[in-house]
């Protein structure tokens, strides 16, 4: 590599007696420092396209129980409706289905959403967008047919309908997030609609290409096209999406707990990989908030309205309580050179944290604990505090499962068991012994805390941290508190 600098270097030279300069000097070890990263650069680039495409074609990904029904959901109601369209009776130019026609599955291709099991509101938001997507540009196009192509009134009004028309919808896909998808779908399916030339018309010096009749046909097609995908969904899709949001917010719990787990035991670095995971969790679960409202159930069946109040109460809580796990994957653990991975596949990051979230954590070496947490761990109170987190946090999980999960009003005494004993915790909202713990480690800690000094940082200071850390803790316990008595607040009997 040397050599082929050096000759680049006497090659670019304009002087009569080129020299190579040696290797140590610092333009030539400038020159390979930015080779070596221009190579890295490329061999991670191309290391993670073939990962990508690998993890692509993967059989243990394509074959796993959800993405299988992912994939089935979605590819029947495209035949549906591409079958209907092939066999279509071309001579009838009355009826609404187009011989030959991909209206119907191009749209369905079009409308195709990652997440497993779309809902209800999910496919009516969808046929809401598509026949306004359609409906709207019509009564925008209404304005426009009223100048005649030669007039400049009518390329100003054009023009102007138009940039507000997206103006309007596109602000509503990105702001809205109850109707982020219509404002979408009026964006992506209005554009053809919009953008109509303007011909010569039977009887007039100039008019728009205007087909009333073959408008209807499309809306017709496409409202057809979706309720052929929610029949099929409903039929296949064996969880509603209460069902989904109890399974996910049981992950989610489950994580939360395995972190505090963690961070007790002292495995500082397993404890920042479930806070990385239960943030992404958090954010799935917080998608079915709006899907699990009883008000939009179409028929309901005879069980018990969903706890969607109780539900969303919980997660505002959860919120600081997974905060404050933020704070402790900062302020505990070691501060390490973060390192870029390789880049993988969406599928392939769903299944390593579906994997991740159901790890339990182990022993970790004496070797590998943080000097932070032999302090705490020296401490009798710590142990108190630890007690207190581990078994608020179980107790109240648990409750909060078993009232969401309820489907019938006896439900309710199988419960009678956790309500007692959430009734009977006294001081839910406070950390066991904390004042105490701070007393103990000022002993342990007497001659070797020192004040910081200017130019300090507070990451080396062990009196910040310790601080920053119990304070977390103190937090915890009161949004876990919190969850509780909002528990409590369910029981009617």
């Amino acid at each position: 590599m040397y050599l082929r600098i050096c000759r680049m270097r006497i090659a670019s030279s304009m002087v009569s007696q080129p020299t190579c300069e040696p290797w140590w000097s610092l333009p030539m070890i400038s020159l390979i420092w930015l080779q070596k990263k221009e190579t890295s650069k490329c061999k991670n680039f191309w290391g993670g396209i073939c990962g990508m495409i690998a993890d692509m074609f993967s059989c243990d990904l394509l074959l796993q129980a959800d993405n299988l029904k992912f994939s089935i959901v979605n590819f029947l109601p495209i035949l549906v409706t591409f079958l209907i369209a092939y066999f279509a009776d071309a001579d009838n130019e009355n009826h609404i289905f187009v011989s030959h026609a991909p209206l119907m599955p191009g749209t369905l291709a079009l409308i195709i959403t990652a997440s497993y099991g779309s809902t209800f509101k999910g496919n009516i938001d969808r046929l809401v967008g598509l026949v306004l997507g359609n409906v709207i540009p019509l009564l925008v196009l209404a304005v426009v047919f009223s100048f005649s192509c030669e007039s400049w009134m009518r390329t100003a009004a054009q023009m102007i309908l138009v940039f507000l028309y997206f103006l309007t919808f596109s602000y509503v896909y990105y702001s809205s997030k109850t109707w982020g998808f219509v404002g979408c779908a009026l964006c992506g399916f209005g554009a053809y609609p919009l953008m109509v030339s303007c011909e010569a018309g039977e009887g007039a010096a100039g008019s728009f290409n205007y087909h009333m009749r073959s408008n209807y046909k499309v809306i017709a097609q496409t409202t057809v096209a979706v309720l052929i995908r929610m029949f099929i969904e409903t039929a296949l899709l064996d969880k509603a999406p209460r069902d989904l949001a109890v399974d996910q917010l049981k992950d989610l719990l489950e994580s939360v707990e395995d972190a505090y787990e963690e961070f007790f035991e002292g495995d500082f670095e397993g404890m920042k990989e479930k806070y990385d995971q239960v943030q992404k969790m958090l954010a799935s679960c917080e998608t079915y908030y709006a899907d699990t409202s009883p008000q939009l159930e179409f028929a309901p069946g005879p069980r018990l309205p969903f706890k969607h109040k109780f539900f969303g109460d919980v997660q505002a809580q959860l919120k600081v309580a997974i905060s404050e796990l933020g704070v402790l994957a900062i302020g505990a653990g070691d501060w390490t050179k973060a390192q870029v991975g390789e880049e993988k596949s969406s599928m392939r990051q769903a299944q390593e944290q579906e994997e991740a979230k159901h790890r339990h954590p182990g022993h970790v070496p004496k070797s590998a604990i943080p000097p932070l947490h032999g302090i705490m761990s020296r401490q009798s109170n710590f142990s108190l505090m630890q007690k207190d987190i581990l078994q608020t946090t179980k107790l109240v999980f648990d409750t909060v499962l078993a009232l969401l999960k309820q489907e019938k009003e006896e439900g309710l005494a199988e419960l009678k068991d956790s309500f007692k004993k959430l009734s009977g915790m006294s001081g839910m909202l406070d950390l066991e012994d904390a004042p105490g713990f701070y007393t103990q480690v000022n002993h342990h800690m007497s001659g070797q805390l020192e004040s910081l000094k200017p130019g300090d940082s507070l990451v080396d200071d062990m009196q910040a941290r310790l601080t920053v850390v119990v304070g977390a803790l103190k937090s915890t316990t009161a949004a876990l508190g919190e969850i509780g008595v909002l528990c409590l607040k369910e029981n009617i009997y």
